[in-house]
């Protein structure tokens, strides 16, 4: 691989910058996506709840503890991945050895996340990697394209999910629940269970 990077000594890497820099940039851009997403979200949940408009200093909680894990999270993520990806670029000259060891080390600040949303963060990175992989496939010719497959498979999925909301709550992962209610929370789901002679108190929904 021809050398690409503005430093000499970079020669396998593929960024201009020099390899601290790149890296610094790399944590630095894992916690403003973290603080930005997490912002997003608190804010809508006090927009649909209207506490925002109850006590303007609600709004403080953008940095309470668990906003700042997910940032703490996102920084250490994209951080390590940089780095440990430079510095094994630079041992082994093996790209794709590499990239796989970089994208271990990457997981390591899962370790330090709680439990349901470290069930959650595991979840959605798993679901990106297979999506990748499909992808690589088809793109190889390994795979057959098929029309509308991935807006299928999400169709798919969305009901599944709701289905298990409503009627299997305890399979679902305790945040990945809590994100929902907060959204689609509503009176149908007891009129539902109701009708078919289930009591909703069995499900856990608050009245």
């Amino acid at each position: 691989m021809e050398p690409t990077g503005s430093n000499p000594s970079q020669q396998l890497c593929k960024h201009e910058l020099p390899c601290w820099k790149h890296t610094l940039f790399g944590f630095a851009r894992g916690a403003i996506i973290g603080l930005i997403v997490r912002s997003f979200l608190t804010l809508l949940t006090m927009l649909l709840k209207k506490k925002i408009f109850k006590d303007p200093l609600y709004i403080l909680n953008i940095f309470k503890k668990n906003n700042l894990r997910m940032v703490g999270f996102l920084s250490g993520m994209i951080g390590l991945y940089r780095a440990v990806l430079c510095f094994l670029r630079k041992k082994t000259g093996n790209e794709k050895i590499s990239s796989f060891l970089a994208g271990f080390a990457s997981g390591i600040p899962l370790l330090f996340e709680e439990r349901e949303s470290r069930v959650l963060y595991a979840l959605y990175i798993l679901v990106r990697a297979g999506d990748a992989v499909v992808k690589h496939l088809v793109a190889n010719g390994y795979l057959p394209k098929i029309p509308h497959i991935i807006d299928g498979l999400f169709i798919a999925a969305i009901s599944v999910l709701h289905f298990a909301r409503v009627w299997e709550p305890w399979n679902i992962n305790k945040g990945y629940m809590n994100m929902l209610n907060r959204f689609i929370t509503g009176h149908n789901d007891r009129v539902l269970i109701d009708m078919t002679g289930y009591s909703d108190k069995l499900f856990g929904f608050k009245k």
